[in-house]
């Protein structure tokens, strides 16, 4: 999946766990209801889970695209 930013004509790539976190997040979801769904859909344990939830929303939120 492919994110453009038309404002600062940039783009995000996004594949895997990111996909299904960027779906959901077009609802309101809290962390660890990002983390269950992660839990649910791929095999890995709930610290990674967690990283990877959080890793997302920073860049999401970094890159301008998710505000908190």
């Amino acid at each position: 999946m492919v994110i453009l930013d038309f404002d600062d004509s940039r783009y995000l790539t996004i594949s895997g766990s990111g996909v299904l976190l960027f779906e959901l997040l077009r609802e309101e979801h809290d962390r660890d209801e990002l983390v269950a769904a992660v839990l649910a859909a791929f095999e890995v344990d709930e610290d990674t889970a967690r990283r990877d939830v959080d890793a997302f929303i920073a860049e999401l939120s970094d890159a301008g695209l998710l505000s908190r």
